[in-house]
């Protein structure tokens, strides 16, 4: 029972953590949109 619980919160943990990372991977790229901003837009 130890073990599901410990598996239960250790997947939770990873899903945290890879959300965490794909938002700052996302704001990452917003801001190199803005900085770089397409020169079509002229």
């Amino acid at each position: 029972m130890l073990i599901v619980g410990s598996s239960k919160g250790r997947l939770k943990w990873e899903g945290y953590a890879f959300e965490r990372r794909n938002l700052l991977w996302s704001i990452e790229k917003f801001k190199h949109e803005m900085m770089f901003e397409p020169e079509e837009e002229e």
